[in-house]
């Protein structure tokens, strides 16, 4: 389920508790409670082929091929990029699955997406083929509890905090790889 419509379903009280890589923004601030952040600092990257000439910065992305995973982000991140430099090309799909099968086959000159997302994709189709350029942009990752449930919401939180003070969210964060 795509992230606008977990927000939607919590707010509406059909979903409990949303447990996915959601950002907590100002904007959804207004209508959702997040936690605190449990893992923050994810760089967003820039991914190519090696085969491909490697990106310097985001300026390697004018006139190519871009992809990015909708409301990711990235996207976010990238659209604003775009409309200052309108030479930005992107191509959106939904899953990053997706966008590694589409960069695999040569469909895209890149993919923009935070390091979180592709450890998993680098690891399973091998880090050598790829290259990689971080952005100057940084993701955070919250759990959100409808406001209709603050009583949850504090039990969440208090939950989360016992975790992070016995070590148990670190240890989770590098069993995963997850900590840049």
């Amino acid at each position: 389920m795509e992230f606008d419509h977990l927000l939607l379903e919590a707010e509406s009280d059909n979903i409990d508790i949303i447990a996915a890589a959601l950002t907590p923004t100002h904007e959804r601030r207004k209508h959702i409670l997040f936690t605190r952040p449990y893992l923050t600092n994810d760089p967003l990257m820039i991914v190519t082929l090696v085969s491909d000439q490697p990106p310097v910065d985001s300026t390697s992305l004018y006139n190519k091929q871009t992809i990015v995973n909708d409301n990711y982000t990235a996207e976010i991140y990238m659209k604003s990029q775009q409309q200052e430099h309108p030479e930005i090309q992107l191509q959106h799909l939904a899953t990053p699955h997706e966008a590694f099968f589409a960069l695999i086959h040569g469909h895209a000159y890149a993919y923009v997406a935070s390091a979180s997302t592709v450890q998993f994709f680098l690891d399973t189709y091998g880090r050598e083929k790829f290259a990689t350029v971080p952005l100057n942009v940084s993701d955070a990752y919250a759990l959100a509890v409808p406001k209709s449930a603050p009583q949850m919401f504090k039990e969440v939180e208090e939950a989360f905090n016992t975790l992070r003070a016995d070590g148990t969210l670190t240890h989770l964060k590098e069993k995963w790889h997850l900590i840049f």
